[in-house]
């Protein structure tokens, strides 16, 4: 409804643009058209990602190997990671599981800086796979808004990674975590996936 609404005040703002641009030369006036189409379109991408947080996938549950998945993902990134999982099966979607483990371990990668090596394990027992993902930086400051929607401390950032990671495996029956390292510094997600 809030995009029915937008999308012709956005329409409507570049179309006057056009035309005042021809009829007039009042920058002020055409300055403040321009605003309007601006924050409309803002307003709109800001709806379509509040609204994907929600979006129920349609889910493929698949017997997939786990260390086949994560070496693939791995070799997506030239930064150091180490490895620590062995030919392990799993029950997922493999999509979606690789998506929410790209963004994680690019999160780690991003707080473990240029230097610091991530590291990458997985075990399993007869109820459950648990992958996890561990940097060396500087810890998580506030636990309480890593599930906030649209909460960030990267400069870059949307806040809509972690939410929509955890939406991707809870729909696949699983747990996503994140949280401080208790035997060194930084922060370690973790993914449980049933058998």
């Amino acid at each position: 409804e809030i995009n029915n609404s937008l999308s012709p005040i956005k329409s409507l703002a570049q179309s006057l643009v056009e035309v005042w641009a021809q009829l007039s030369d009042d920058p002020a006036a055409i300055e403040a058209l321009q605003v309007i189409a601006s924050r409309s379109d803002n307003l709109m991408q800001f709806v379509n990602r509040y609204a994907s947080l929600n979006q129920q996938f349609a889910i493929k549950i698949e017997e997939i190997q786990l260390s086949t998945l994560l070496d693939k993902v791995i070799a997506l990134f030239e930064h150091s990671i180490i490895t620590e999982y062995s030919n392990i099966k799993v029950k997922a979607d493999p999509v979606l599981l690789e998506q929410v483990l790209i963004n994680l371990i690019k999160n780690a990668i991003e707080a473990s800086g240029r230097d610091s090596p991530v590291k990458v394990s997985a075990s399993q027992d007869k109820l459950t796979t648990k992958i996890k993902i561990e940097d060396n930086g500087s810890g998580i400051a506030n636990p309480d808004n890593l599930f906030v929607p649209f909460y960030t401390t990267k400069a870059e950032g949307k806040g809509i990674g972690l939410v929509l990671s955890r939406n991707m495996i809870e729909q696949q029956g699983g747990r996503l975590s994140l949280q401080n390292r208790a035997d060194n510094r930084g922060a370690e997600a973790l993914i449980w996936l049933p058998q």
